[in-house]
C-alpha cells in the first residue's frame, strides 16, 4: 500500500475543509469575511512555514502567505496570535488523527498472532511561561515548573497508525491520560511502561481478552491460587519464589493478582 497519496489527501482535507469546519463551530470568525486570509489560509501559512523554519518571524510568515496566494501584512498575522487561534490549532491537531493512515501490517510472525499491538507513551514539551495558566507544569508556587504540555500517544505497531492522541497539562500523570480508558480489540497486545501501570485497567483488559506487558512497581505483591502473597522481589534470581518460575512465566499478565 502506498501511503503517500493517503497523506497528501488527508493533509489537504485537514488544512482546508476540516479547518473551516472547526473554525465555524468555534465561531472563530466573528463577522462574515470573504477575504482570502481566512482560517484555512492562516493555518496553511503557519504549518507550511513553521515546518520549514520553526523560528520563522511574522515577516517570513507573510512571505509564505504570499506563496499560497494571500497578500497580507506581518502585522495582520501578528494580530491573529490569540487564544482563539491557539484553540483552533489545538482542535486541528486532535482532528488530525481521525483519518487513519497506515501501512501494510508488519510481517513478523511473532506479532501477527495479535489483532493489534498498541504502545502507550508520552512526552513533555516546555512552553513559554505566559501559558502557565493554560498548560500547567510540575512544581508549585515555590518551586515553579513553568508551562508544560504533555502529549500522550497510542500507536499501533502493526500498521504505524496513531490510534489515540491526548494533549494535557504537563503535571498530568500518564495513568490518568484519556487514552488509558480506551478499549482495545480482543486479541490485542498492550505495551506500556510503569507510568501507565493501573491495576484496574489491566484487569479490565484481561477481561476483554487483551494481553499486556508492563513493568510492575517495585513494591508490588504477587499472589496466585494456592500460594501466599509474596513481594515481587522474591521472584528474582535466587528469590524464594524462583522455584515457581516455570509456572509463573505462564501466568504473568493474565492470572496473577497484584
Amino acid at each position: 500500500m502506498d501511503i503517500i497519496p493517503q497523506i497528501r489527501d488527508a493533509m489537504h482535507t485537514l488544512l482546508t475543509t476540516t479547518t473551516e469546519a472547526i473554525a465555524a463551530a468555534q465561531q472563530y470568525v466573528k463577522r462574515p469575511d470573504r477575504a482570502k486570509f481566512c482560517p484555512s489560509t492562516l493555518v496553511q501559512t503557519l504549518v507550511y512555514d513553521w515546518l520549514a523554519q520553526p523560528t520563522a518571524t511574522v515577516e517570513q510568515l507573510a512571505q509564505m502567505a504570499c506563496r499560497i496566494g494571500v497578500d497580507v501584512s506581518p502585522q495582520a498575522i501578528d494580530q491573529r496570535f490569540t487564544m482563539a487561534t491557539a484553540d483552533l490549532l489545538h482542535q486541528l491537531v486532535l482532528a488530525s488523527i481521525k483519518p487513519v493512515i497506515a501501512a501494510n501490517p508488519v510481517a513478523l510472525p511473532i506479532l501477527q498472532r495479535f489483532t493489534s499491538v498498541r504502545v502507550h507513551d508520552s512526552t513533555s514539551i516546555g512552553l513559554p511561561d505566559a501559558l502557565t495558566s493554560t498548560w500547567r507544569g510540575c512544581g508549585n508556587a515555590t518551586t515553579g515548573g513553568g508551562a508544560t504540555l504533555k502529549c500522550g500517544v497510542q500507536l499501533d505497531v502493526l500498521t504505524g497508525a496513531i490510534t489515540a492522541l491526548d494533549l494535557v497539562n504537563g503535571r498530568a500523570a500518564d495513568r490518568a491520560l484519556p487514552l488509558q480508558q480506551r478499549d482495545l480489540p480482543p486479541g490485542s497486545l498492550l505495551l506500556a511502561d510503569r507510568g501507565f501501570y493501573h491495576l484496574e485497567r489491566l484487569r479490565h483488559h484481561d477481561q476483554q481478552g487483551v494481553l499486556w506487558i508492563t513493568r510492575l512497581p517495585s513494591n508490588a505483591v504477587v499472589a496466585y491460587p494456592g500460594h501466599a502473597a509474596q513481594p515481587l522481589a522474591t521472584f528474582g534470581p535466587g528469590g524464594r519464589g524462583s522455584a515457581c518460575a516455570s509456572q509463573g512465566t505462564r501466568l504473568v499478565g493474565r492470572r496473577w493478582t497484584v
